[in-house]
């Protein structure tokens, strides 16, 4: 491995819950979104249940986070 490879993986944007700080999987978003959209529960209770912040959620829900998934 050449040190120009080595730059360009360092590079590379890891994004979703394959970085290394995520709380969260996509598929843990991908429900989230759905029941934020179809109003399951509220959205206090939301971020309980997942142990995240309601800005946490407000960004993922509005697509400011996990952009990379649909919806």
């Amino acid at each position: 491995v050449t040190l120009a490879d080595n730059v360009s993986i360092a590079r590379k944007k890891v994004v979703g819950e394959l970085h290394h700080g995520s709380v969260l999987t996509n598929d843990q978003v991908m429900t989230l979104r759905m029941m934020c959209a179809y109003k399951l529960l509220e959205r206090k209770t939301l971020c309980e249940l997942s142990g995240i912040s309601k800005a946490t959620l407000y960004r993922l829900t509005h697509g400011q986070s996990w952009r990379h998934l649909p919806g």
